[in-house]
Parts: structure tokens; C-alpha cells; sequence
């Protein structure tokens, strides 16, 4: 059995990097992309957003997931079946009209997929593997306390499966 629960392995909410729900997608990249060097290293952060709303409150993720599923919207763009219909010139427009996506339009909302503080780790796999994300906000109480990765989880598993030492296979 692992010891470990999502409270042990979260990253807390401190050192998320927020964003306000009313941002334009462009300025959800370019956050994220600022927070991949917080470290002094290229491309290595969190890949993940806390999204706040006008008054300063939780009230979604922005993932680096969610931002690729929306710029494949943008694929539209050179299609020619789509170009060709009469509507999607108004469509294509409000699409280059300074990034019209907004965060909230793309954001994953906190109590779509969530885990609590003292689920146990197969808990929280079950709930990643469920809900088809790479990152769950764990809560308490309702509270949002910090955000566990599937990379978090890994590094559990994979000490665990390592201090199992099995026979070389034959």
C-alpha cells in the first residue's frame, strides 16, 4: 500500500502562477511560457495557470492541454471546405480580431475534476485516468489547497516500484 496521499505530493497553491479569467488567451501563452523559467531553467514550471475571476477568486485551471485543444481551432483558418462556406468569413474574422478567446472560454472550471487532500495516491490515479487530465486541483473542505500532476504521481509510483526490487525475468 503507498503511504502517500494528494496533500503529500501536491504542488501548493502558492507557487502556482495565476491569471484573471477575463485574459485573452494570447496573455494565458504568454503567462504560461513566463512561468516555464521561474527556475532559471528553459521550459521547466508548472504547465498549468490558476484562473481567477474579476473579484480575485478561484475559478478554473488553464492548462497547457486546454490552450493546444483551442488554437486547433485556428486550423480553421486554412481549410478550404470551411473558407468556402458563406458564414465562416464573420467566424474567421472574429477569430483574428486580436484573439477573441478569452480564458474562461478555455480554462477547465475547479469542480469539473477534483481530488481531496487526503485521497489516497490510487485514488488520485483513478481520478486522472477518469477524468483524462494530466492535473487535478485537491481541495479541502472546499478550499483549494494546491494542484497534483500526473508527473507527481509518477515519481511516487515509480519509487515504489523500484523499492520492489523483482527477480530479473528469465
Amino acid at each position: 500500500m503507498l503511504p502517500h496521499k494528494a496533500r503529500d505530493i501536491m504542488i501548493p497553491l502558492e507557487e502556482l502562477p495565476t491569471i484573471e479569467a477575463g485574459a485573452t488567451l494570447y496573455e494565458g501563452i504568454q503567462a504560461l511560457r513566463q512561468s516555464f523559467h521561474r527556475q532559471g531553467k528553459p521550459w521547466h514550471g508548472h504547465r498549468i495557470l490558476i484562473v481567477l475571476d474579476a473579484e480575485g477568486r478561484l475559478s478554473g485551471i488553464l492548462t497547457l492541454r486546454g490552450i493546444l485543444m483551442a488554437v486547433g481551432l485556428y486550423d480553421l483558418l486554412n481549410d478550404p471546405l470551411f473558407r468556402a462556406e458563406s458564414w465562416s468569413w464573420y467566424f474567421l474574422q472574429k477569430l483574428k480580431e486580436g484573439s477573441l478567446l478569452r480564458v474562461c472560454d478555455v480554462m477547465r472550471p475547479l469542480e469539473v475534476a477534483t481530488v481531496q487532500a487526503d485521497d489516497e495516491i490510487m485514488d488520485v490515479v483513478r481520478a486522472l485516468l477518469r477524468h483524462g487530465v494530466n492535473s487535478l486541483p485537491v481541495l479541502e473542505g472546499g478550499r483549494l489547497l494546491g494542484v497534483v500532476r500526473t508527473v507527481d504521481v509518477f515519481k511516487v509510483l515509480s519509487a515504489h516500484f523500484l523499492s520492489l526490487n523483482p527477480p530479473p525475468c528469465e
